[in-house]
């Protein structure tokens, strides 16, 4: 710190004659002003805003008025390196430096000696230190508070889904309830023993019609006597033939059902029957007329057959079909995989009306 260095130039006309310049530390630690030149061919430091004629500018950047002119140009701007200093509120000609407290006159020479010396770059360097440690702080809080973050959002995910998983299953198991209710209903409970020896439903001999079918032979008397007493019976009275005509007519109503799954609730490991009036049936659009299907806008609610199955579900049509034969994209209810509704195609003889007052 003080030393100055000694810059000799030496005359090539007279090598005896010297000229030594001394150049102060510190010095042009900001650098040269910047000039705007005007319209009467005048200068203007931008620094400072004074004046001067061309020639003078070089003079004019290492007056002392100049350089205070830049000094406090950088401390207003807040530009390095007196970034590191504020204007000192005693004394006007002083500057105190942010990091050390320690107050230094307002020029190039201190300021330059300041920022060079152990105290300041100690300083700076514990500062510094400080700084990363809390950056480092900060980061790890950062990712412990991501991980957290995480592991709470999948516990949530993973609840939802097992509340989505129960609820499905417990709905499966209310349909499968009702099923079964239905169909106990339906059945005559004597023939639980051998479904497949069906009374009731009449089948035409081989090589008959339906037509030629007047009802005699399907009901009537259920002695083990032949054609003798069933012919007298028939034809005997009239309130007998009006009592098997209205047996007839309301029985022809029905269809026989074959359940091919019954379900593990059931007695029977087999295939179960049961006899459903019209009013329970619900008919299949014909495969080869698309014509008789009907068109089901986007968002309507259907009933349709599972893909691989032969059950049907509740769905939500997704993308409607363009041409007659074309399929329907569906959605069906209670069908989430991975948090969401896979989008499943299904054709158009597959796909009904959901009836009114269907379970939603």
């Amino acid at each position: 710190m003080g030393k100055k260095k000694q810059k000799v130039q030496e005359n090539g006309n007279n090598e005896e004659s010297k000229e030594e310049v001394v150049v102060k530390e510190g010095e042009n630690l900001l650098g040269a002003p910047k000039f705007k030149k005007l319209e009467n061919g005048r200068l203007k430091c931008v620094e400072t805003g004074h004046e001067l004629p061309a020639h003078a500018k070089d003079s004019y950047a290492q007056t002392k008025h100049c350089r205070l002119g830049l000094i406090e140009s950088f401390l207003i701007r807040n530009k390095p390196p007196l970034n590191m200093f504020t204007q000192d509120p005693v004394s006007s000609s002083k500057l105190t430096c942010k990091l050390t407290g320690l107050t230094v006159n307002k020029s190039e020479e201190h300021i330059w000696k300041h920022i060079n010396g152990k105290r300041f770059l100690n300083m700076l360097d514990k500062k510094e230190a400080e700084k990363e440690a809390l950056q480092e702080k900060s980061d790890v809080k950062e990712n412990e508070d991501g991980l957290e973050k995480k592991k709470k959002e999948k516990e949530k995910e993973k609840k939802k889904k097992k509340e989505k998983k129960k609820k499905k299953k417990n709905n499966q198991k209310m349909q499968d309830d009702e099923e079964n209710s239905n169909g106990s209903e339906l059945r005559n409970p004597s023939d639980e023993g051998n479904i497949s020896e069906e009374v009731d439903f009449w089948i035409p001999p081989s090589g008959e019609r339906w037509d030629f079918d007047h009802g005699a032979e399907r009901w009537g008397s259920d002695s083990d006597s032949d054609s003798g007493p069933e012919t007298e019976d028939v034809s005997g009275t009239d309130g007998a033939d009006e009592e098997n005509e209205s047996d007839v007519k309301e029985l022809s109503k029905k269809f026989e059902v074959l359940d091919e799954e019954p379900g593990d609730d059931e007695d029977s490991s087999g295939q179960r029957k049961y006899k459903l009036p019209m009013s329970h049936i619900i008919p299949f659009p014909k495969r080869n007329d698309p014509t008789s299907a009907q068109d089901f806008p986007m968002g309507r609610h259907v009933l349709a057959v599972y893909p691989g199955t032969t059950a049907l579900y509740k769905a939500t049509v997704v993308l409607a079909r363009k041409r007659k034969t074309d399929d329907y994209i569906l959605e069906f209810d209670d069908d989430e995989e991975d948090g969401s509704l896979p989008q499943r195609s299904v054709p158009f003889h597959k796909v009904v009306a959901l009836p009114e007052g269907h379970g939603q």
